[in-house]
């Protein structure tokens, strides 16, 4: 069973900033440790995020939420950052996948799709590796207003 939460609020902050800088540099077994040990998977970064954490989100756009957006959670940065087997973790841990940030409404699918990690986007679709749904691209013309379905590499 996994341990109360931390009673401290300095020690439960330290524990929470610990778990964003294991998804940021994609430690899942350190993810999964900090969880089996009441770390929230739903925790929220605080801001603004500590200094030694800032580097860490200073490589892309992630840097805007560590400074100024609140509600970012562990899910969403596992998301943007491509990190599918993270991000599985904590959603079997009880992530939220609809969590949204406070100002922009901002989603997981949202991030990853903007950075454009497809295997995250198709997970948090519920999309299975080698589906039809995995093998199926629909392309879309806006200029002819036009669309084709291609399975498989194939144009139907």
């Amino acid at each position: 069973a996994p341990a109360p939460p931390a009673t401290d609020p300095a020690a439960e902050t330290a524990r929470i900033n610990a778990l964003f800088r294991d998804v940021l540099e994609d430690d899942a077994g350190t993810v999964r440790q900090l969880l089996d040990e009441g770390v929230d998977p739903n925790s929220e970064l605080p801001l603004p995020a500590q200094d030694d954490l800032l580097p860490l989100f200073r490589k892309d756009f992630l840097f805007y939420y560590a400074k100024v957006e609140k509600g970012l959670t562990p899910l969403m940065v596992a998301a943007a950052r491509g990190h599918l087997d993270i991000a599985i973790l904590l959603l079997e841990r009880g992530a939220h996948a609809n969590a949204r940030t406070k100002k922009h409404r901002t989603t997981a699918l949202w991030l990853a799709g903007y950075a454009g990690r497809v295997p995250v986007i198709q997970m948090l679709l519920g999309v299975e590796p080698g589906s039809v749904a995995d093998r199926t691209l629909i392309e879309v013309d806006l200029t002819t207003q036009t669309a084709r379905v291609i399975r498989d590499g194939v144009p139907g």
